[in-house]
Parts: structure tokens; C-alpha cells; sequence
């Protein structure tokens, strides 16, 4: 994918001011394997015309270092702003009501990778991750969805609080998580969506 050519400029765009910490978004280190969800608006990403998403930085407050492997980051796109309920771990509401949720173009852009946190101070430390396809992001076509799958399989416990994200909350349900022991939650289970965090982030955006 030659994008390198028609880039002209490179900017982070920032989503998220708020300090709550969530222990299961982007993913949950505690458990072996887990679907994780949130949506982020057009008018969040503030740009008006369609762009490059070349990686995402999630800021992670954690008192230890941890290492999870065989992850997968996939973007796409989203008619709502809030999950309904009955979206499964495919990202569709099913049944499909009327005006319900909806996803599109869902895009691998990082597989098989490495997500390693290490130890932050009480404000968090912003973890990097680059992109092996960056994501072209047309704000006419909907609301972003930033899908994460864990499939590392691998306990890890201990007395210590887990990772967390830090988070704002409006109000709306922006998140999603389906997490489980032992393997992998069905793709047709309906997960639970949540009102009460959604990961700060930062966009890597070329454009």
C-alpha cells in the first residue's frame, strides 16, 4: 500500500480528558481471552474530509509490567453512538431492530501482536501502537468503532490491581467487553455494553 506518496501532513488527534480508570478496556489482562469495543464520533476525530489512521496511542495506569500476546486491533465504522444491546461479538445487533446497531467495514490493522504495559506514575503512561495497515477514515461514512481482540490464552493473575485504562464518560453506552477463562468467548454471544469508561486515545493521523 503505497500511502507514503500522498501524504502531506502527520498530526495526533487527542479523545478524552477524563481521569476514571477502567481495568478491562482496551483489553482485560486478567483473563485469557476477550472482546473489547468502543466508538468514537466524527465530531471527536474533528476532521472534515477522509484521512489516514496509521496507529493509536491508549493511555494505561498499572503498578507492574505485563505482557499479553496474540492480539488483534481492527477499526471500522459504526451507525450509532452508543451500542444497543443485543450486539454480539461480531458487532451487529442481532436481532437487527429497527434503526439498531450496525458495523461496516471492519479492517484488520494490527494482528498477532505484542501488547506489553509497563509501570506508570498516578497519571498514566501512553503506550504506542503503530499500525501494520493503516485504516482510511471517512467521516461521512459514520462514527469510528475500534474493535480489540485478546486471544493469548495464558492466565495471569496476582494480589495487584489490574491494568486500566484512563477514561471519560458521558453518559452513553461507548464501550462494549465479552471476556472469558479457558477460550474464546462465541462470536454469537452478546457482550455487555458499558457506560462507565471509554479509553482516552490518541489518533496517529496522516493526511
Amino acid at each position: 500500500m503505497l500511502i507514503n506518496q500522498s501524504i502531506k501532513s502527520k498530526f495526533d488527534r487527542t479523545i478524552g480528558t477524563g481521569t476514571t480508570t477502567v481495568a478491562y478496556q482496551p483489553m482485560y489482562v486478567y483473563y485469557d481471552y476477550g472482546y473489547f469495543g468502543n466508538i468514537y464520533t466524527p465530531t471527536e476525530l474533528s476532521v472534515g474530509l477522509p484521512v489516514w489512521i496509521t496507529g493509536i496511542r491508549i493511555r494505561m495506569l498499572s503498578n507492574g509490567s505485563y505482557s499479553s500476546d496474540r492480539q488483534t486491533l481492527k477499526l471500522g465504522y459504526c451507525n450509532k453512538e452508543e451500542f444497543d444491546i443485543n450486539v454480539r461479538n461480531t458487532f451487529q445487533q442481532v436481532p437487527l431492530t429497527t434503526g439498531g446497531f450496525t458495523s461496516t467495514g471492519i479492517t484488520n490493522v494490527k494482528n498477532n501482536f505484542n501488547w506489553a504495559i509497563v509501570s506508570s506514575d498516578e497519571n498514566g503512561r501512553w503506550i504506542e501502537i503503530n499500525f501494520d495497515t493503516p485504516f482510511n477514515y471517512d467521516p461521512t461514512l459514520g462514527n469510528l468503532i475500534v474493535i480489540w481482540e485478546n486471544r493469548d490464552g495464558t492466565y495471569i493473575g496476582g494480589t495487584a490491581s489490574a491494568p486500566a485504562s484512563v477514561c471519560s464518560t458521558n453518559g452513553t453506552f461507548n464501550s462494549y467487553y465479552d471476556y472469558a477463562d479457558g477460550s474464546m468467548p462465541s462470536s454469537d454471544n452478546a457482550g455487555t455494553r458499558a457506560s462507565n469508561g471509554r479509553p482516552n486515545i490518541q489518533l496517529l493521523i496522516s493526511v
